[in-house]
């Protein structure tokens, strides 16, 4: 049988609106009535992040995989651009840093 799945999007002003938040909910009740559950986003651009055996991934993807009753895994969130200020980013892919201090200007 296949797994069901649940997409969480939003449009508009689609940062801090407390997408993650829900999907920890939402994790915590499907647990709670039985189902077997795990979070999973595939960029999450974030400047918190967890670094757990080595590996550096999103934070808000390690709260929702606990309180799927999961261990968190940097599989979650396999791409992970991390923030660092003044147009500047650490790249991990899964969960390892492929480049670090890159500039913005790259891009444009």
């Amino acid at each position: 049988m296949a797994a069901k799945k649940i997409m969480v999007q939003a449009t508009g002003f689609g940062t801090g609106i407390g997408k993650s938040f829900l999907v920890a909910l939402l994790c915590r009740l499907f647990k709670e009535d039985g189902h077997k559950v795990a979070p999973f986003k595939t960029l999450n651009l974030t400047p918190v992040t967890c670094v757990k055996d080595v590996r550096e991934f999103g934070y808000a993807q390690a709260l929702q995989a606990i309180a799927a009753g999961q261990e968190p895994d940097y599989r979650m969130n396999p791409y992970t651009p991390k923030p660092l200020g003044n147009g500047r980013f650490d790249i991990f892919l899964e969960g390892k840093c492929i480049e670090r201090n890159l500039s913005g200007k790259r891009f444009y």
